[in-house]
């Protein structure tokens, strides 16, 4: 992140997703996604024989190859589109902002400001995209049905003559823990009141235990926030418990919950608290355990289904390419998830969720009239 310019990273994706992708068709059945780079979601070519895949043009001259500024106001309706008018996008938005204080690289989305967008230069981007888009700090996964030999051919026809850049400067930014909780009401206009709850968690493949933890808390009516708010108490519509295990200053663990009408955002937060607090107390069941890991393997195995994609085989590959510099380290990841104790699971929650850890987002509808979560 630059001072005053966080959306570089934001506006090289739109030109390039918009102007530098060619894609040739291939026989069906036979795909070759390419993802160039951390920026870019995979891409599976329709149709006939592997001929000639997805290209990215080497250059940035010829890569953005637009007006200075042409892609700033496409790249500020994006930030309306996805955040500004998405129900809770701002209060997002600000959870990060507030566990990730400026000037963290973190601090706010990559999306950036409209301030950002106007600011940032045509040589910005092309300075970024020269530090950053070149094959020394690039990964890419090829997968699908298709001949290696043939593959490594076009490989080398048309990447290979990407020279490399200038080596990345060195992340030096630290992340400070949370001391004190923080807490920030919002109003937005939504017609519920929502509870969103962040601590930042470890990094990634520093600990196997989140996506377990995750699942006993959230994956499905059997865990303990949909049967403690959703199902028993009435209190919530949904809930959700993520972790961000992509986040390499430390993975955020978000839990939310969206308040049931009739109810107070207070009576949500608190029992939130609590059921946190069970799992920092006493370790899980067996059963539970059990539990969580057969969702969380259903949800793998569905994921994996897909060529590409977010969460696809080749997502997968190029994670642990670009975390562990070894894709066999899935499976040993996989592994070590499915053998994490209820013990394990406990420590975590000691370690990364306590009340002091935490910033608490309250969001508000923005009408009186609504029907939760207003002054009443």
């Amino acid at each position: 992140r630059f001072e005053g310019r966080s959306s570089l990273r934001s506006w090289l994706y739109t030109i390039a997703t918009n102007t530098c992708l060619n894609q040739i068709a291939a026989r069906p059945k036979r795909v070759l996604p390419v993802d160039y780079g951390p920026a870019f979601d995979p891409h599976t070519p329709p149709g006939e024989p592997v001929v000639e895949s997805v290209w990215v043009e080497p250059y940035p001259d010829e890569m953005i190859g637009l007006e200075d500024g042409l892609a700033a106001p496409e790249a500020s309706y994006e930030r309306r589109e996805s955040v500004e008018n998405v129900p809770y996008g701002r209060a997002e938005e600000r959870l990060i902002q507030l566990l990730f204080p400026d000037p963290h690289p973190y601090f706010g989305y990559v999306i950036g400001s409209h301030e950002d967008l106007q600011r940032a230069s045509l040589d910005d981007v092309r300075d970024f995209f020269r530090t950053y888009y070149a094959p020394n700090n690039a990964g890419m996964a090829i997968v699908g049905d298709f001949r290696p030999a043939e593959v490594k051919r076009l490989v080398e026809k048309y990447f290979a003559p990407i020279p490399r850049g200038l080596q990345p400067p060195e992340v030096t930014a630290k992340t400070q823990p949370h001391t004190k909780e923080v807490a920030e009401t919002v109003r937005d206009q939504v017609q519920l009141a929502k509870v969103l709850i962040g601590y930042i968690g470890p990094r990634p493949l520093e600990n196997p235990a989140p996506p377990v933890l995750m699942r006993m808390l959230a994956g499905g009516k059997s865990s303990r926030l949909y049967h403690d708010l959703v199902y028993d108490k009435k209190i919530a519509q949904d809930v959700t418990a993520t972790w961000d295990p992509a986040m390499q200053l430390g993975g955020l663990i978000e839990i939310t919950a969206t308040v049931q009408a009739g109810h107070a955002p207070e009576e949500v937060a608190a029992a939130l608290t609590e059921e946190v607090k069970r799992l920092r107390d006493a370790p899980s069941s067996a059963d539970e355990m059990e539990r969580a890991k057969r969702n969380l393997k259903s949800g793998l195995f569905a994921q994996l289904e897909n060529v590409g994609g977010f969460g696809g085989k080749a997502d997968q590959l190029n994670y642990f390419e670009m975390f562990a510099k070894d894709p066999a380290a899935f499976t040993r990841n996989l592994e070590a998830t499915l053998a994490v104790t209820p013990e394990q699971v406990q420590q975590l929650a000691r370690r990364y969720m306590n009340e002091e850890q935490r910033v608490v987002i309250t969001v508000l509808p923005e009408q009186k009239q609504a029907a939760a979560g207003g002054n009443r």
